[in-house]
């Protein structure tokens, strides 16, 4: 089964909805449909192939079925039916037009887990329900997002046509935190099959690999939470499998390196007054009508937290701070803030020396240097960044930490910040070690790749183009692996 790994894009016609390969049923679940035959006997051959894949997927053996019209659920009849593994409940929903599959519930006897889903195994979970339930003519993301309100993964799913994914977006699986898929969700589409470029003429990827590996961009960096030399990649793309070009990432940014003296002004947030001074000074929030709070959080084996809350009848900015050690943990509008039309538009070097005023203030920073990353963002039809990204990396000997020391990002519409995050740093005073040249860590990384060809569509990176480009998708993102600067080896961020 092929994956992708990028999320993009929404469409497809019902042309590609196509007839389900039939997968045969277990001895009992083929027992059990005999007995519901009735309840499908007016069901087109599309659904009943589609019903009969979901009770193989879920791995009922004892269910009853009921149908109306467009719509089949499949209830579980197992004598222990509190088995996690087997769902209580299944309901589906058809296409009146095609009989396509458009929804798809399913109801567990056991909450999932309070906490994220583990992303490898849900991708895991996803596909293996696309490939055996929607079928070869559907592929499922390699990548999918986290939805951490709902503790659930999200996978989207993508139309095959002619053994080649498209990477636009047809549909989405829900996995949530037990690995267990929760829910499918067709999308409407309008997708044109006869607009995609022919395999005529396409380079191998023999030929595209030295193309592809021209835009390889890896620097040596310290993983302070594992204590490990580690060379990281900045973002790269796919390569248009017909002229070699490198297709634009979407991830420009600009460094910065900072000194740092040794903080003496370094302030604490340890009262609702003080709360309310950061919301006022740095996240653009009015002094009149704001109201401040504390609470406190605490959970067994783990360090409580202070929380402080100033709000006023739009906006609610949330402070989290270690209360041990006072050290700032997180700061977040919980509130969408709307761009300021009157507020004058900063340009991201006034942006940088907002942030880093913060930081200085609030972020304990030992002496030192330090890299400060900004990643301008802008709106639609916005000529100029509106919004930005500013990540605080700590240099030492010349080497970059590995995971930022801080995080914020920033309405630049008066230039106030928009949430902030923070961790303590340990760094590594020792010697840089011998490690692999960044000649060596640059072929073990391309060794490691491989690539698919898909269908993807750089308007999702430029409006102004909209025709999709047959392209060879790297197997793997900068972010998901890193080279070992020691041993060479190519792993994954676990």
């Amino acid at each position: 089964m092929k994956h992708l790994h990028t999320l993009l894009g929404v469409a497809l016609c019902s042309s590609l909805l196509a007839t389900l390969p039939v997968i045969p049923l277990s001895k009992a679940a083929a027992l059990a449909l005999e007995e519901n035959t009735d309840a499908l006997k007016s069901a087109s051959p599309r659904v009943k192939r589609t019903v009969e894949q979901t009770i193989e997927y879920f791995r009922l053996t004892a269910y009853s079925i009921s149908a109306q019209k467009t719509h089949v659920t499949l209830q579980n009849k197992e004598v222990d039916s509190s088995l996690s593994s087997v769902p209580t409940t299944i309901s589906l929903a058809f296409s009146d037009k095609d009989d396509s599959l458009t929804q798809l519930t399913a109801a567990w006897s056991k909450s999932p887990k309070d906490q994220p889903p583990n992303l490898e195994a849900a991708r895991s979970t996803a596909a293996d329900f696309v490939e055996l339930v929607l079928g070869e003519k559907f592929a499922s993301a390699e990548r999918g997002t986290l939805w951490s309100s709902s503790k659930l993964a999200i996978f989207p799913v993508y139309p095959v046509v002619n053994g080649i994914p498209v990477q636009k977006s047809v549909g989405e699986v829900f996995v949530d935190s037990s690995g267990h898929v929760s829910s499918y969700q067709l999308r409407d589409a309008d997708f044109k099959e006869n607009n995609l470029p022919s395999k005529a003429g396409i380079l191998s990827w023999e030929q595209a690999i030295p193309r592809w590996a021209s835009q390889l961009q890896l620097e040596l960096t310290y993983d302070d939470e594992h204590g490990r030399y580690a060379y990281t990649a900045l973002p790269y793309s796919a390569i248009d499998a017909k002229t070699g070009k490198a297709l634009e990432a979407s991830a420009d940014f600009t460094d910065t390196h900072i000194p740092i003296e040794q903080q003496s002004t370094k302030q604490s947030i340890t009262t609702p007054a003080a709360a309310k001074e950061v919301a006022t000074t740095f996240f653009g929030l009015k002094s009149d009508q704001l109201s401040s709070s504390a609470s406190r959080e605490s959970h067994p084996n783990e360090l409580p937290i202070s929380i402080y809350t100033v709000e006023n009848d739009k906006q609610t900015l949330e402070m989290r701070v270690n209360e041990q050690t006072s050290e700032l943990l997180s700061i977040q509008l919980n509130s969408n803030r709307a761009d300021d039309a009157s507020a004058a538009l900063v340009d991201l070097s006034e942006a940088r020396g907002q942030a880093l005023a913060f930081m200085k203030r609030y972020i304990p920073l030992a002496s030192g240097d330090y890299i400060l990353r900004a990643y301008p963002q802008s709106s639609e039809n916005a000529t100029n960044p509106t919004k930005a990204r500013m990540e605080l990396y700590a240099s030492t000997n010349g080497v970059r930490s590995t995971k930022p020391l801080a995080v914020i990002t920033m309405d630049l519409h008066g230039n106030v910040l928009t949430s902030a995050t923070a961790r303590t740093y340990a760094p590594s005073f020792a010697a840089t070690p011998g490690v692999l040249s960044l000649e060596e860590a640059k072929q073990n990384w391309v060794k490691a790749l491989s690539a698919e060809l898909a269908y993807v569509y750089p308007s999702d990176l430029d409006p102004e183009k909209d025709s999709p480009v047959l392209a060879y998708v790297p197997s793997f993102s900068a972010a998901d692996r890193y080279v070992n600067a020691l041993t060479g080896e190519v792993d994954s961020w676990k």
